[in-house]
């Protein structure tokens, strides 16, 4: 895996990022724009595209609780949030990108090899050598290990009915998120 030095500015044809985005906040978003600033073109993987998992897993990552947005509801959330800062549509696709369902992945992926990620957890060493094990050429754009916010924070704060989760969030996904409550409740 490489890194990038937080001076270096290495622009790229094309890159990828992944996450699930359970739900997308700003410390995602983050990400997501340091990515575009260092690629003409991103595509962004949204992993766990489809909730139901198979097979038996004791991660937090693979619990219900802990995917509760649809795929189409997170490319809501990832796309508006993206709008909402001025980025231009036509730099980037989101796409499925279960890269642990290694059957088919390159059916359905682009073929584009540059992937960009984060260190903020554990997990985040996992995902790169699965990824590299994929044929990734996997580049860390910073680490985090401390993030003020988590994705399982905000959950949390949801469910628990606080509102410490809205200053999580870009408005347009607080919307969305606003939207989802109100259907579930009806």
């Amino acid at each position: 895996m490489d890194e990038l030095e937080n001076n270096e500015v290495a622009r790229v044809d094309e890159a990828i990022v992944c996450g699930r985005f359970q739900p997308f906040h700003n410390e995602h978003l983050h990400y997501l724009l340091a990515a575009l600033c260092r690629s003409k073109f991103l595509w962004i993987g949204i992993t766990k595209p489809w909730r139901k998992t198979v097979g038996n897993s004791s991660s937090h990552r693979e619990q219900d609780s802990a995917n509760p947005y649809s795929f189409i509801v997170r490319v809501r959330m990832v796309r508006q949030a993206l709008l909402e800062c001025g980025v231009d549509p036509t730099k980037f696709q989101i796409i499925p990108f279960d890269f642990e369902s290694v059957l088919d992945f390159d059916q359905y992926n682009p073929t584009c090899k540059l992937v960009f990620v984060t260190i903020t957890d554990n997990w985040s060493q996992s995902k790169i050598e699965q990824l590299e094990a994929l044929g990734k050429k996997v580049c860390s754009l910073y680490e985090n290990r401390d993030p003020e916010i988590t994705a399982t924070k905000i959950r949390k704060s949801i469910s628990d009915g606080t509102d410490l989760w809205r200053t999580s969030l870009p408005p347009s996904v607080e919307s969305i998120i606003d939207e989802e409550l109100a259907n579930a409740r009806t």
